[in-house]
């Protein structure tokens, strides 16, 4: 959860890559059928509601002033209802994209990292109750969601995998 919402997906502890290597993006799972357009030509993506960019564009929709979602955060933490609000707007979103994965793939775990994790307490806590309304009864009381800890290092440990698996080298 950055800029945007992307994903990856291991499956029988293996990165899984789709048929043509695209598998993981999620952030343009449509969620709402006429929401508002996204940057790659549909409308309603996830990413255009639980991105840093989605939470800013609502920021600016309710006048408040901050120049990052860092700063929409610290407005958050300091009480300031509107910022929260957003948070909570954001969670109720990605608590229907959880639900659709929770649906889809059954999996064990969520995991959630990026920038944007930061402000956990405040969309977090809505987007698991979102979830958990909307996802099948059963696999969802077993998902666990949790935050990712690899921090701003995740994009560069990922790029380590898949050339150290591409040369054949077992990381195991």
């Amino acid at each position: 959860l950055g800029t945007g919402v992307g994903g990856g997906m291991v499956m029988g502890g293996e990165l899984y890559r789709g048929a043509n290597g695209s598998a993981g993006e999620i952030g343009h799972m449509v969620i709402d059928e006429d929401g508002l357009p996204c940057y790659c030509g549909n409308r309603g993506c996830l990413e255009v509601y639980a991105s840093g960019t989605g939470i800013m564009r609502r920021a600016t929709e309710l006048g408040l002033e901050v120049d990052s979602s860092y700063e929409l955060y610290e407005s958050a933490r300091r009480g300031d209802d509107q910022a929260q609000k957003i948070f909570r707007e954001m969670g109720r979103y990605l608590g229907v994209g959880m639900a659709n994965l929770v649906n889809m793939l059954n999996p064990a775990m969520i995991v959630l990292g990026g920038k944007v994790s930061e402000a956990w307490d405040y969309f977090v806590p809505t987007a698991i109750e979102e979830m958990k309304r909307r996802a099948f009864k059963y696999p969802v009381q077993k998902v666990k969601v949790v935050k990712a800890t690899l921090g701003d290092d995740a994009a560069l440990w990922g790029c380590f995998y898949l050339v150290s698996r591409g040369l054949g080298v077992d990381l195991g």
